[in-house]
């Protein structure tokens, strides 16, 4: 009876084992494999969801970048630039191209600043449109739905962009809107303007919406082809986690065939059967968990260089942006510029002058003092673009310091005497005769810092304290203390300054003027010269502005104990330019289009003895110089502007030197970019002169170049 038992038991656990062995042929492969491709196509469309998403966020922000900076950019056009030249005269036009000297309304810079950025690599388009636009602008109300939809939710919660991804004409594209709201000091222009379409309008009112137009398919291209990727390096993984698979199964299937044939056999080699079925699961889950790992850190490495690569180029877009305009702006700016400060110089200067009204010569010298403060902030923010994008080089050079100190010091005193304050000099200890260093840059460190003491301090004085010092890691420094006896500032206030456009509060600006550029630059140029600037201040009681630059090795350098003796000599770091002008006796050909500073460059070559002809552009001035060749009477120099109608100063150089011509020609341009000296002499140009001019300068330029002209009898090689 109980070999029975056993013999049916025996039986019932082969008939198992044959049960579990065919259900393992025959299903568990498909089964796995099933999940595995499963498993695989979620990952994927977990991804692609995951990418678009990210697509779609990142295009929202990179939009709601875009229209904020071009809000900005109007806001400080608006408050810096046209509430700063409308009162002095300036004319502020929709068509200010039409009219020498004015710049444009609020509106149509933006508008022209859209249409200029749509060149760009961004590509993407700006509308600024209206229900009450001008009747100058047909083009300026809604023109489309979305336009529309958006300009009525705009108008319901203005605080809130409206916002539409879009397909046009097969491509797709984000479309961005944000209210454009009444500014309080805008209202009373639009609200007496003759051709407003309203005259009721009020401060925050919703005047009109700015849209953006941010095309997408380059990006969903992108995105796609990084899905395609993705998916093929999971399909080569899930291949080789298959293949493992199947040489498992493999193993497996002659393990069975083996186990099947001992079980016909020998009954009692089930439990071995079993454990080997375990450990072979056991095997394939830890493959299953692997895999699905591998795939995770796979897809978050993905994510993470796709993120990085569109921030890169996010960031890479906007400070081409930003170059482009500051370089424009500089150019619109300094052009007119050049003819308020010129013809100011040449007021003031006239013979007689003395006799004119105190009032009369009092306007004159308010005209150039802020046309050259004007001048200064456009320097102030092409330095601050420079030092941002990593393109402002300082030198290293020896130079003595207590020399600069001296000269600062000099330059300053006129300003610290005109508001009755003492300007100090002290030095502590030894000081080194030279150090290794950029005195330029230390130079405009210490004048705008003196600047800043002399300007807010009403009593005491201004104390310039220099001495050695150490750094935290033991290198060698030269310390500078500017310690005034003015308002000071509070801890909080402090911690501001240094931020670009920032002063203590707004109070400061309205007492005091500026932009906040000054601080910001200078310990931008402090950093590069390896030191840095610290304040400390007490409101009411004063300022200590501490500066430190690296002076490089003192070995074999002497260090002075006398100090006000070693620099009694006058410096020769600074040279003061001769006051008397050069006399010209050349033939000048001047190759300007706009009308008054030809009038303006006419009359100071002239004055100073020159034969000027003028070319309103690049082809005429070719013509006339190939005429003049001609005829054996050539040009001593030419003055050619950059930017002409017809053919520009860029094409007419190259041509020139195309047909032989090695006559001198110095350039003149707006733009002030490191980078534009060398476009011009890549032209052909043999010198560069900026603009606004200076009147001394640029015919001491003229003349040295005069001077080098080929005496007539031999002029058959010149042209």
């Amino acid at each position: 009876m109980q070999s029975q038992t056993d013999n049916t038991s025996s039986r019932a656990s082969s008939l198992v084992a044959r049960a579990q062995v065919v259900l393992l042929d025959r299903y568990f492969a498909v089964t796995a494999s099933l999940v595995l491709l499963t498993s695989t196509l979620f990952v994927v469309w977990e991804l692609y969801d995951m990418s678009h998403s990210l697509m779609e966020q990142a295009a929202m922000r990179d939009a709601s970048a875009y229209s904020e900076a071009i809000a900005e950019i109007r806001t400080l056009y608006t408050s810096e630039v046209v509430a700063r030249l409308k009162p002095m005269g300036i004319k502020v036009s929709h068509d200010y191209k039409q009219h020498a000297g004015a710049i444009p309304l609020p509106a149509t810079l933006s508008k022209a600043l859209g249409d200029r950025l749509v060149s760009t690599k961004s590509q993407c388009k700006t509308r600024l449109y209206s229900d009450y636009p001008f009747h100058r602008r047909e083009d300026s109300g809604p023109s489309d739905s979305f336009e529309r939809d958006a300009l009525r939710a705009l108008e319901q919660n203005p605080d809130e962009p409206y916002y539409r991804f879009e397909e046009v004409d097969g491509a797709s594209y984000l479309r961005y809107a944000t209210a454009e709201r009444m500014q309080q000091n805008c209202v009373q222009c639009h609200n007496t303007h003759p051709e407003s379409p309203k005259v009721d309008w009020k401060e925050g009112d919703v005047r009109g919406v700015l849209a953006v137009s941010m095309p997408l398919t380059d990006v969903i291209a992108h995105t796609n082809s990084e899905i395609r990727g993705t998916l093929l390096v999971i399909l080569i993984g899930s291949g080789v986690v298959l293949i493992i698979f199947g040489a498992t199964m493999h193993r497996l299937q002659k393990q069975s065939i083996s186990t099947r044939r001992t079980v016909e056999e020998l009954d009692n080699n089930s439990q071995s059967l079993t454990a080997a079925k375990r450990q072979l699961e056991e095997t394939h889950n830890k493959l299953r968990t692997k895999a699905v790992d591998l795939d995770r850190s796979r897809r978050a490495a993905l994510n993470l260089t796709q993120d990085m690569r569109f921030a890169k180029d996010a960031a890479e877009a906007a400070t081409l942006a930003k170059s482009e305009f500051l370089a424009n702006m500089s150019h619109e700016i300094r052009t007119p510029m050049t003819a308020i400060l010129g013809f100011s110089d040449v007021l003031l200067g006239e013979d007689g002058l003395g006799d004119a009204l105190p009032e009369r010569v009092k306007a004159l010298e308010t005209i150039q003092r802020n046309g050259r403060y004007l001048l200064q902030l456009i320097n102030d923010i092409l330095d601050l673009s420079k030092i941002e994008a990593h393109k402002l080089e300082v030198e290293r050079v020896a130079w003595s310091p207590a020399r600069l100190v001296d000269d600062v010091a000099a330059l300053m005193r006129v300003r610290a005497k005109a508001k009755g304050l003492p300007l100090q000099i002290e030095y502590v200890g030894e000081i080194p005769e030279t150090i290794q260093c950029d005195p330029t840059r230390l130079r405009q460190i210490l004048i705008n810092l003196v600047g800043n003491a002399i300007k807010f301090t009403e009593t005491g004085l201004v104390r310039i304290v220099t001495r050695r010092a150490k750094s935290a890691d033991d290198r060698s420094m030269l310390q500078i203390d500017v310690i005034d006896t003015g308002i000071g500032m509070t801890p909080k206030q402090a911690k501001l300054i240094f931020q670009p456009f920032t002063q203590a509060d707004a109070s400061t600006t309205r007492e005091f003027g500026g932009i906040g550029l000054g601080l910001t630059i200078s310990k931008r140029l402090a950093e590069m010269l390896g030191g840095d600037i610290t304040i400390s201040s007490c409101p009411a009681e004063g300022s200590t502005f501490t500066v430190t630059v690296e002076t490089g090795t003192l070995d074999n350098v002497q260090m002075l104990q006398n100090v006000i003796e070693a620099v009694a000599e006058p410096s020769s770091e600074f040279p003061v330019p001769a006051v008397r002008a050069a006399r010209l006796d050349c033939r000048v050909l001047l190759a300007e289009d706009g009308p008054d500073n030809q009038r303006l460059i006419s009359f100071v070559m002239k004055k100073a003895g020159a034969h000027v002809t003028v070319a309103e552009n690049g082809q005429i001035a070719m013509n006339l110089i190939m005429a003049a060749k001609d005829r054996d009477e050539p040009f001593d120099v030419v003055l050619m502007d950059m930017q002409m109608p017809v053919m520009d100063g860029y094409e007419a150089t190259r041509q020139l030197r195309a047909k032989g011509c090695d006559l001198p020609i110095i350039a003149l341009t707006a733009h002030a970019m490191s980078h534009d000296r060398q476009k011009c002499i890549t032209a052909g140009c043999d010198d560069y002169a900026t603009k606004p001019v200076n009147r001394e300068q640029l015919i001491s330029l003229v003349a040295s170049y005069a001077a080098q002209a080929i005496p007539n009898e031999l002029v058959d090689a010149r042209c």
